[in-house]
């Protein structure tokens, strides 16, 4: 009786520290409960305030102090509109180097995405050089002439002029291409919100007449095809003139030696003129000279010649006193 009193108190004893244990373990069982239910009570708050907000954003339409703020499902209308405005797009198209045709600047581009490309024979494709922001720029409108599974031949469907042809010919170590079947449509968005004057400003948006990029591209590449004639014209024009400028120049020029020999020779004929004048003035000097000796010598003659008759006169006197003398005088005897 007194063992099995003792086992009785041995397992009373261990019932009361299993009753502790299990009462311990339903304590902190109720604690981590209860905290777990606080958790999820918190989190229903945060997702019933994400549910309002995810609603808010896929239905809002209102104003939020901010200006009007669409949900998303008015976005999605909005992207849908763009996108079916904008038409298809295939960007980091890559043009590769060489000509693969015969005849005409024809361009080859890959095409990466999307697999496969989509682009059907005879199509007309925008091409823009693109980064822009690194000096891209409109490249122009082509034809599509090959079809590949990779790539497309393209071929320009306007007459490119001489500078066009060389820029395209550098494309390929440039920047990527983006290829669009539709030119690009201009529309009040675009500049919205950009610092525009108020009075041309509705609704933040810059109003102002939009523009028809297709045509302006046409009327553009119409009048730079004018312009090239335009200045075709002025530089044969110009050719003309520099020939006629360089034809005056060597008249000019040789008009000048012309002058410049007659100058020679006048001052030739000066210098002889001077020194026919200064021989002349010495001649008529000397012919002067002379004339005074002549006028001399005439007098001098003159006076000889009166002496001489003098002298004759003399002389025949004498003779003929001598020879009446001797007529007046008697012969002698025999």
């Amino acid at each position: 009786m007194n063992f099995m009193s003792i086992w009785n108190k041995v397992l009373v004893g261990f019932i009361f520290l299993g009753a502790l244990g299990f009462a311990y373990q339903a304590t902190l069982v109720l604690k981590i409960n209860k905290n777990w239910r606080d958790k999820v009570h918190d989190h229903e708050v945060v997702l019933a305030k994400v549910r309002v907000e995810n609603l808010a954003l896929k239905e809002a339409d209102e104003d939020d102090g901010e200006g009007v703020r669409l949900g998303i499902r008015w976005n999605e209308v909005r992207l849908h509109k763009l996108l079916a405005n904008r038409g298809r797009v295939w960007r980091n198209c890559r043009p590769q180097p060489g000509n693969p045709q015969a005849t005409g600047p024809a361009t080859t581009v890959a095409i990466a995405e999307p697999n496969p490309h989509g682009i059907a024979m005879d199509a007309i494709l925008y091409a823009f050089e693109t980064p822009a922001e690194d000096g891209g720029r409109y490249m122009g409108e082509f034809v599509v002439t090959s079809v590949d599974d990779k790539q497309v031949v393209l071929t320009p469907t306007t007459t490119l002029s001489r500078k066009e042809a060389a820029y395209l010919a550098k494309s390929p170590g440039k920047g990527p291409w983006t290829l669009y079947d539709t030119v690009p449509l201009d529309n009040h968005d675009v500049f919205a919100e950009s610092g525009d004057p108020e009075e041309l400003t509705v609704d933040g948006k810059y109003v102002r007449s939009l523009r028809n990029y297709d045509v302006l591209f046409r009327e553009l590449k119409n009048r730079c095809g004018a312009l090239a004639d335009r200045i075709a014209v002025v530089t044969r024009g110009n050719a003309y003139l520099d020939a006629a400028l360089a034809y005056a120049r060597g008249q000019i020029a040789f008009r000048k030696q012309e002058k410049d020999k007659l100058k020679a020779k006048r001052d030739g004929y000066g210098r002889e003129v001077a020194a026919q004048t200064s021989h002349q003035k010495v001649l008529q000097d000397k012919s002067a000279a002379i004339q005074k000796n002549v006028l001399r010598m005439i007098a001098k003659n003159h006076a000889l010649a009166a002496e001489i008759a003098r002298i004759q006169l003399a002389a025949r006197d004498r003779i003929d006193a001598k020879t009446r003398r001797l007529a007046n005088t008697p012969a002698p005897p025999e």
